[in-house]
This record gives C-alpha cells, sequence and structure tokens, in this order.
C-alpha cells in the first residue's frame, strides 16, 4: 500500500503535530498526519462518562497561563475556561497545612536555575538544604510536576521553562468541555481542507536523503508507505529511545536528524510541550551537504511568529537556522 507524495508528512497527530500541520496547511503546503493509535491529541486524553457529568482528564488538565495564541484556539473551538487556581497545601504529620509562600520559595528558586549545564538536584544542593522543608518542596516539584528524576533532569531546560511559565502568567483554568474537544476541533479541521490523518499506522523505518523520506508503517491490513520531500517527527521521546522490537529504524543513522516537539506550552500537567527539542550534530553528512530533514520549535498553539523550520547541515558540520521556504 502507498500513498500520494506529500511536500510534508508529519508523524503524530498530538499537539505538536496537529499545530504543524495547521501552519504548513495556512502557508498552503500539502501536509499529511501517520498516527500510531486510533485518536489524535497524544497526551491530551479526555474520557467523556455516560451519565453527562464533568469529562475526566488522562492527560494534559489545565491551562497554564494566557499565551495569546492558545488562547485564540480555544475561543475558535468555543471551548468555555473556567478558573482553576487555588490554595498550595503540603502534608505534614498527617496533617494539610496551606503553604503558598513555601511554594513560592520554590518557584523562586527555579527561575534562577539553569546559567550553566548540570542537573536540578546539583543546583539546588549549592542553593538550599535540601534536608529542609523548602529543599524537600523543591525536590518533590521536581518529580511530581516536571515528572522526572532530579539526579538527571537539566537544570538549564527547568530553569528556562520556569521562566517560560513566569512570562505567560501561572494562573491556572480549565476546558470545561475537556481537552479532547480542542484536538478533535482542530482535526475537523484539518481534515475538511484536505489534510488526511491516517491512523493505526505505526510507524517502523524512516528512510530518507535529501529532499526525500519514505516512512514505512504497520497497520493491521499489513503495511504501507508514505512519501514526501520532508518530515516532521513529533513522536514521544519515549518511542524516539525504544530499542529491541517495536523500535523505529532511521536509514541512515538518525544522528544528522532533526527531531520535532514543542517547545515551552500553555498546556499543564502531563501536557504536550513539556519535552525540549533536541538536535544531533552527525559525525558525516549526506554527499555534499543538504538539508537535515525538519525540526518546528514554537508553542504548540500557534505563536505569533511562523516555525522555525528546516535545519541546514553542511559538509563542515556547522549548523545554520533560517526561515523554511517549503
Amino acid at each position: 500500500m502507498g500513498t500520494a507524495e506529500v511536500d510534508v508528512l508529519i508523524l503524530g497527530a498530538g499537539a505538536a503535530g496537529l499545530a504543524a500541520a495547521r501552519k504548513l496547511q495556512a502557508a498552503g503546503v500539502k501536509v499529511a498526519i501517520v498516527e500510531g493509535r486510533d485518536r489524535v491529541g497524544g497526551r491530551i486524553w479526555t474520557r467523556y462518562p455516560r451519565d453527562g457529568e464533568a469529562p475526566v482528564e488522562l492527560g494534559a488538565d489545565f491551562v497554564h497561563g494566557r499565551h495569546p495564541g492558545f488562547w485564540r484556539l480555544l475561543k475558535q473551538a468555543r471551548l468555555d475556561v473556567a478558573d482553576a487556581d487555588g490554595r498550595r497545601y503540603v502534608l505534614e504529620r498527617r496533617r494539610l497545612r496551606p503553604e503558598d509562600a513555601l511554594f513560592g520559595k520554590a518557584a523562586e528558586l527555579f527561575l534562577r536555575a539553569g546559567k550553566s549545564e548540570e542537573s536540578i538536584k546539583r543546583f539546588l544542593r549549592r542553593e538550599v538544604d535540601l534536608r529542609s522543608r523548602l529543599g524537600k518542596l523543591a525536590l518533590a516539584y521536581v518529580e511530581g510536576f516536571f515528572a522526572a528524576d532530579p539526579e538527571l533532569a537539566s537544570a538549564r531546560f527547568i530553569g528556562t521553562m520556569a521562566r517560560a511559565s513566569k512570562k505567560i502568567g501561572e494562573d491556572l483554568h480549565r476546558a470545561m468541555q475537556g481537552y479532547g474537544r480542542l484536538a478533535d476541533w482542530m482535526r475537523s479541521g484539518l481534515e475538511q481542507s484536505g489534510a488526511p490523518i491516517h491512523f493505526n499506522a505505526r510507524v517502523e523505518r524512516i528512510r530518507w536523503s535529501v529532499h526525500r523520506v519514505a516512512v514505512e508503517t504497520a497497520t493491521k491490513n499489513g503495511g504501507g508507505t508514505f512519501e514526501a520531500s520532508r518530515v516532521i517527527v513529533t513522536l514521544p521521546l519515549g518511542v524516539l529511545k525504544a530499542k529491541g522490537p517495536g523500535r523505529i529504524q532511521f536509514i541512515p543513522s538518525r544522528r544528522c536528524f532533526a527531531f520535532a516537539t514543542t517547545s515551552g506550552s500553555a498546556v499543564g500537567r502531563d501536557s504536550p510541550g513539556t519535552s525540549h527539542s533536541s538536535m544531533r550534530r552527525a559525525p558525516r553528512f549526506p554527499p555534499g551537504g543538504g538539508h537535515c530533514l525538519i525540526r518546528i520549535r514554537c508553542w504548540w498553539v500557534g505563536a505569533e511568529d511562523p516555525p522555525r523550520l528546516g535545519y541546514r547541515c553542511s559538509a563542515r558540520r556547522r549548523w545554520s537556522t533560517r526561515r523554511s521556504s517549503l
């Protein structure tokens, strides 16, 4: 099974994939999305009880701050937004104690992180006694909110996220109809305007060269190959790092490959956008240099500026960024 060629193939119909497709389609680029599951949304996963009660969020569950692009999408999708802020408590000796001030001090710590690349635990150890109430809360916050191991998590990345959070505002809200409605609305708009989404197509191999990519997938009916001039990979980092059976093969090696995730997010806990983009420099490049497929680094909700697409690598192994001309 094959498909008609498109300009850009997008792997993953999560928040990053849907946003990239909208951006490119609006610019007149012919796109298609390949999704391994039977639904859109990725880490947006809303369940709707049959009895008509409030939707249950199994993934992203709150609107973080007031990023203008995201709130514009909420308005266009006609979603009601309600305040979800409240007091913060700490459980100590079987008692809940209000600790808004302590949480504020922890937030100030993270704002200072990232002047040098190191683990967030090493940074915190210099700033505060990790046995103190503030130190324990800061470590718990890294493990809970960022879902990260303090020994391994990057202080620079967490500092960057903290400062981005401060910039867009730290008040919390909820989409009352559920985040799933937003993902479905984005899907509907893409399909109505001619951008196909191929479901239940699990990526097995990505064969690529300069200006050409073929993505081989496994489906219930056997398999299929999708071809394009460019590809944007928005698959979860866990999928990309997997080893053994079920892993994705990059042919040639992915050492000269640009991965795409959202950088920064207006969405809350376990949400799209909490993983930073990654770029790996290659020890060698295609003959004569050329394009290393595509990386996208922007708010998934649609930033005011165009996304940066198309990182070019030269035979001298230097990276240079430019605006994409797909």
